[in-house]
């Protein structure tokens, strides 16, 4: 691993196992995997640097798995609703269309 004068080591693998629990996680399999990962790498991330400012850090490479559902259950009723309003525009559309 490089070093770095503006992080510690310790915070720089926390970085990097981090990312690995999250390329490797069982919800990158799932429908919408990606997007579930991505939100909850923005979150984490935001936490974990929020607790340093406050000198309170955590361990970010342990996934959160409570964050992660609710995340989960956040993006498929985000895409339930899309589809939702999909179908819903597409039926008046064609209803219109006589």
């Amino acid at each position: 691993m490089s070093v770095s004068k503006l992080w510690p080591p310790a915070h720089m693998e926390c970085i990097a196992k981090f990312h690995y629990a999250l390329e490797t996680h069982p919800v990158r399999q799932t429908l919408h995997g990606n997007r579930v990962v991505t939100a909850y790498a923005g979150r984490a991330r935001r936490q974990w640097f929020d607790a340093l400012k406050r000198n309170d850090g955590f361990n970010l490479a342990k996934i959160d798995h409570g964050l992660m559902a609710t995340i989960t259950d956040e993006i498929k009723d985000a895409v339930r609703d899309e589809e939702t309003r999909a179908v819903s525009l597409r039926h008046i559309f064609e209803a219109t269309k006589y």
